[in-house]
């Protein structure tokens, strides 16, 4: 898919997980692609912790709804350039914000994080500069 060499093994690290949220972090952010409505939203939330950046696709939803997500995230630092792609199937709960996914990097580099959403046929999309 794509490949990655001993120095960007080192210089990123990589955890892609379905989990929910990671809790409270420190320095968090994060893009929206509209503004509150009733209708379904996607953000890329930002936490930064130490040396690391956790970069974490999400969707709101006042409903719940069904779908699938892309988040493609692109980028590096001094070890090297790295494409980094998830995505998958979601059921999302009314009311709630369901974490899709999450990736971490090193809080060294800069990355541009793309994220689309297919929901109802609908499709979201959002984008978030981290770094640098």
């Amino acid at each position: 898919m794509f490949g990655l060499d001993n120095r960007l093994v080192a210089g990123a690290v990589v955890a892609l997980s379905a989990l929910g949220p990671l809790g409270a972090a420190i320095g968090a952010s994060s893009s929206s692609a509209h503004t509150a409505d009733d209708g379904p939203r996607c953000e890329v939330r930002v936490e930064r912790s130490g040396g690391l950046v956790t970069v974490e696709p999400l969707l709101v939803s006042d409903r719940a709804v069904s779908g699938n997500y892309r988040l493609a995230v692109v980028g590096g630092g001094a070890a090297g350039r790295s494409t980094i792609s998830q995505g998958g199937a979601f059921d999302a709960r009314a009311g709630r914000e369901t974490v899709l996914g999450s990736v971490t990097l090193n809080a060294g580099g800069r990355y541009d994080a793309t994220l689309e959403i297919d929901v109802g046929g609908e499709r979201l999309a959002c984008e978030e500069r981290i770094g640098r």
